[in-house]
């Protein structure tokens, strides 16, 4: 029997999840009240033809509820996986930290559903 899958939102909104012909949401996830950050500092390191080359360097990442009570980020779990920002999936770079894939554009051009998910190795 297979495990059930844990998919925890840590983003400030929610995510839907469409089936690649975009006809089907297949799930909401809405944001649980929990939201991942990082602190990070940039350097200048280098040109490339005339444009700065910068270094992203990344802090700690903590998590805030809705009350800005600050915590750590979550042990790594079987089965459990966190949808977090593209930031915070850099700075831990761990397999259960996902970040949203292949979004759509909604007619008005903000940002939509995705297909799928990533990982950030």
């Amino acid at each position: 029997m297979k495990n059930q899958i844990i998919i925890h939102n840590y983003v400030p909104h929610s995510v839907e999840v469409i089936n690649n012909k975009g006809q089907k949401i297949i799930f909401p996830l809405n944001p649980e009240g929990k939201t991942a950050r990082c602190t990070f500092n940039t350097t200048q390191n280098g040109f490339l033809s005339g444009f700065p080359i910068i270094q992203n360097e990344y802090g700690e990442v903590t998590v805030s509820d809705a009350n800005g009570n600050i915590t750590e980020f979550p042990e790594q779990k079987e089965d459990v996986f966190y949808i977090v920002s593209a930031l915070v999936a850099n700075a831990l770079k761990r397999s259960d930290c996902i970040i949203v894939a292949n979004r759509r554009r909604n007619i008005d051009g903000t940002l939509g559903a995705a297909t799928g998910f990533s990982f950030i190795n």
